[in-house]
């Protein structure tokens, strides 16, 4: 098996950077960015910068004041900072997020006459089974006012006194490819995926504006295949060589892209929007890219699987809330015939283009990949024979 980088592996097209100061164009390490969505030039190691309090500590310190009412414990919250986890810290962090009682953060209110804190809403839904063996993403602890008002839900995310309602939420795709032929080949892409949310957040107004609100995407499984009906039979595959793969630009972690990004505001409530935009694509020769055989591609298949998050984010301690994410995928088959003049080589297979497959509230029961690298820097060819 060979690999080789001599197909176009097509990001997509990006929305245009505003006038918005929570825009940029050029990457940056956010993770180690001072406060806002873009920050200034990005350090030797982009995991490491603004202090954080530790997932372990946090965990422990949350279940010590939920059961005893200790204030000296909720201050020691807030006071048990490290740096910026890495991998192997946030995976804990993510499977204590999933923990229904680790996962219930405190709201730093008022003292409660009781003797007792008042718990915030779970961060998430915790998965259920069915949860994990489906794509629905089910929220089965929705309130009964979520299920009551499903056109503007409260989301399942409060911190620190700040809560979020999403009012919006819209993931959508036109069916068919997009097929561009030319004298040396062909390129094949979707048409362009499109997802906005609108997020209201309500509490004190000076943490409201520590929170961003924007898009992460990963991908699932990504395989576009091209067939020559050469001597040598070659199935040239456009493939990413590590799954799941986060999904987006480098150093812009945990983010889609800064496009995405906006910031809240020192009011409440404030309403901010988001909006990200993908069009994944691939493309190759005519000619057999083993054996050099002209005119020899024959048809195309494979596919591409991703789930994309509307989530929020606080800068100060990188804590992450996801509030709605939605499934879709890319299917590449064609056929092709080299005889017909270049412009009408390529026919669109009957189940061929994109479609939104699944959405649902919160992480939905599946891990984002959230750290570099990104699909774009695992990209390979891979020629084998069919």
């Amino acid at each position: 098996m060979a690999e080789y980088d001599q197909h176009e592996r097509m990001r997509g097209q990006r929305l245009p950077a505003t006038a918005s100061p929570a825009l940029g164009n050029e990457p940056r390490a956010t993770e180690a960015a001072p406060p806002g969505p873009v920050g200034g030039a990005a350090l030797a190691n982009p995991r490491l910068g603004h202090p954080t309090a530790s997932p372990l500590r946090r965990a422990a310190l949350q279940r010590v004041a939920g059961s005893r009412g200790n204030q000296a414990a909720a201050a020691a919250i807030a006071r048990a900072r490290v740096a910026e986890p890495g991998p192997a810290e946030e995976q804990q962090e993510q499977q204590a997020e999933a923990d229904p009682i680790v996962n219930a953060t405190l709201t730093f209110g008022p003292y409660v006459p009781s003797g007792q804190w008042s718990m915030g809403a779970p961060a998430r839904a915790f998965a259920s089974r069915s949860d994990r063996s489906s794509d629905t993403g089910a929220n089965l602890f929705a309130s009964r006012a979520q299920r009551a008002t499903p056109a503007i839900q409260r989301a399942d995310a409060e911190a620190g006194g700040v809560s979020f309602t999403v009012t919006a939420f819209s993931p959508t795709v036109a069916g068919g490819l997009q097929i561009t032929e030319d004298a040396t080949g062909v390129g094949i892409s979707s048409q362009t995926y499109t997802a906005t949310g609108t997020v209201e957040a309500t509490g004190p107004k000076s943490r409201v504006a520590n929170w961003d609100v924007g898009f992460l995407q990963t991908v699932y499984e990504s395989s576009r295949n091209f067939y020559y009906k050469s001597s040598a039979r070659t199935k040239s595959s456009d493939v990413c060589t590590v799954l799941p793969v986060r999904d987006g630009d480098t150093l812009i972690q945990p983010w889609y892209g800064m496009e995405t990004v906006s910031s809240f505001l020192a009011a409440s409530p404030d309403t901010q929007s988001s909006t990200m935009q993908d069009t994944p694509g691939t493309s190759s020769s005519w000619d057999d890219p083993v054996s050099g055989e002209a005119d020899t591609l024959d048809h195309t298949d494979g596919r591409d699987v991703f789930r994309s998050w509307l989530a929020v984010r606080n800068r100060t301690d990188f804590h992450k809330k996801y509030l709605r994410f939605a499934d879709w995928r890319v299917d590449y088959s064609t056929t092709v015939d080299t005889t017909q003049p270049v412009g009408s080589r390529v026919t669109a297979g009957g189940a061929a283009g994109a479609s939104v497959t699944g959405q649902g509230n919160g992480m939905g029961g599946k891990q984002p990949a959230l750290f570099d690298p990104v699909a774009n820097d695992v990209a390979k060819v891979r020629n084998t024979t069919w």
